[in-house]
C-alpha cells in the first residue's frame, strides 16, 4: 500500500506542478552486480552462493510457486525509454519477464551450470506472507516499444561470471535461511 501510494503521490505532483513523472515497477532484477551480502538479493544469490558452496539448495513450500525474474540490463532499458517518450508521463508500468518462472526450474538451472553433489530439497517450510505466484504483465510498456531481451539463463550466466571475475564466494556468507528462520519469517508447514 506504501509503494502505491507513493507512486500515486509522485504522478499526482507531477502533473500539479507539470513535471513530466513516470512510476516503474520492478519485477525482481537479478543479473551482474547482485550483492553476495544482502539477504534482499534472493533466490539467485542464495541458490548460486549455496551451489557454489556445494551445499543443498533449500526450496519452500513445493517449489512451484512462481516468481518473474528480469534482467537488470532490462530494467535499464525500460528507464532509458520512459526517459525518452512522452508518452509515458503520469503512467505507472510494470517491469518484468512477463513471464512466470518457478523456484524448482531456478534451482534447475543453478544446478546445470554449477555441479552440486547436494543438489536440492525441500524444506517443508513456507514464508511468511509470500504469495503463491506472482508474474507481472509488461504489455503496457511493451506497448510503448520495450521488449525484455535477456532470460534467465543470462541472468544466471551473468551473475556467475561477475561472482567468478570478482574473486569468488566469499567464506564470510550470511546465511538467509537462518536468519529467516531466527526471525520467524520460515514457518513449518504445521502452522
Amino acid at each position: 500500500m506504501s509503494k502505491l501510494a507513493q507512486e500515486q503521490t509522485a504522478i499526482g505532483l507531477g502533473w500539479l506542478h507539470g513535471i513530466p513523472t513516470v512510476a516503474l515497477r520492478y519485477s525482481i532484477t537479478q543479473g551482474q552486480r547482485q550483492s553476495l551480502y544482502n539477504h534482499y538479493s534472493g533466490v539467485c544469490r542464495i541458490f548460486c552462493t549455496r551451489s557454489l558452496q556445494q551445499l543443498p539448495l533449500i526450496l519452500y513450500e513445493d517449489g512451484h510457486q512462481s516468481r518473474d525474474f528480469v534482467h537488470v540490463e532490462d530494467v535499464v532499458d525500460a528507464n532509458m525509454l520512459v526517459l525518452e517518450k512522452d508518452e509515458a508521463n503520469g503512467q505507472a508500468f510494470n517491469v518484468g519477464s512477463g513471464r512466470a518462472t518457478s523456484i524448482l526450474e531456478y534451482a534447475q538451472q543453478v544446478l546445470a551450470r554449477i555441479q552440486n553433489p547436494a543438489g536440492f530439497q525441500l524444506s517443508g517450510e513456507y514464508r511468511r506472507g509470500d504469495n503463491r505466484h506472482s508474474v507481472s504483465s509488461v504489455a503496457k510498456l511493451t506497448r510503448l516499444g520495450w521488449q525484455p531481451k535477456r532470460g534467465l539463463d543470462q541472468i544466471l550466466d551473468d551473475f556467475l561470471d561477475w561472482v567468478e571475475t570478482s574473486g569468488g564466494v566469499p567464506l564470510d556468507l550470511p546465511d538467509a535461511t537462518s536468519a529467516m528462520r531466527s526471525a520467524g519469517v520460515l514457518l513449518g508447514t504445521s502452522h
